[in-house]
């Protein structure tokens, strides 16, 4: 079983991945699984002023290419989850309120991603809501009318 302490920041898909180097590990990065979308929820307000609670759902890919090995949740969302101020949410930090095996491409379980943390950078680039495919996804699974 592999045992490192913290992974600690995923990227949107088409971007760099995070990561760093262990000296247990070697090289490790880690992304967003492109194959799942990552969706997050705004709201509702807690009536506490200037913060709404945010929750997200991801599915990281951690990549080590000195094992030779690529490890997924093996489709089990991790949930993120933050207090924001703006939308979207740039310098925020949302963490893991739960711990996720880890599977190999065999579907082996290998490890356990234990915390996670997201930062949100800089914004580069928007879509406005309501004009993409998962819009519909999103608004189905979280119930949403239009």
């Amino acid at each position: 079983m592999l045992h490192e302490r913290r992974l600690q920041r995923f990227h949107s898909p088409g971007f760099p991945p995070a990561g760093g180097e262990s000296q247990l590990f070697g090289t490790v990065r880690v992304k967003l699984n492109e194959l799942h979308p990552s969706l997050g929820r705004v709201g509702p307000s807690t009536g506490q002023v200037g913060s709404t609670p945010c929750r997200i759902g991801i599915h990281p890919l951690v990549e080590l290419p000195d094992m030779k090995l690529v490890l997924t949740t093996n489709g089990q969302e991790m949930m993120l989850g933050s207090s924001i101020i703006q939308i979207p949410p740039i310098g925020d930090v949302a963490r893991s309120t739960e711990s996720r095996q880890l599977f190999d491409e065999h579907g082996q379980s290998v490890g356990e991603l234990i915390s996670a943390d997201i930062e949100v950078g800089e914004l580069l680039h928007q879509i406005p809501l309501g004009t993409t495919v998962l819009d519909q996804r999103f608004n189905r699974d979280f119930g949403i009318k239009k």
